[in-house]
């Protein structure tokens, strides 16, 4: 990620998905140094704790989150948006969806 403006941001992604095989497998969670479940929105969930991008500087940031073993053997469907903020609110990016295989 690089931060094009003249003051520092603070990113979160947020990720929704679910199983594409049993509909009730789902997952909504919004990562910065840590991943928390989302809770009525990226602004409104508590716990949250973005990683910070200086002004002009360039950086990457990854995380991990475990996965239910309900979701072994299960195609996982997912959509991941960067949420970005100069202040206290949040402004959402554009989306990237992708698959994956859960395999034990």
């Amino acid at each position: 990620m690089a931060n094009p403006l003249s003051s520092t941001v603070n990113v979160v992604v947020r990720i929704v998905g679910g199983s594409a095989i049993n509909p009730s497998l789902t997952f909504d969670v919004t990562c910065g140094v840590t991943c928390v479940n989302t809770v009525g929105g990226v602004n409104f969930t508590p716990g949250l704790t973005p990683v910070s991008i200086a002004a002009g500087a360039k950086t990457s940031f990854s995380f991990n989150q475990p996965i239910s073993s309900s979701f072994a053997n299960q195609k996982v469907t997912f959509t991941a948006t960067l949420y970005w903020a100069t202040g206290t609110l949040y402004t959402r990016g554009n989306p990237r969806s992708g698959s994956f295989a859960v395999v034990p």
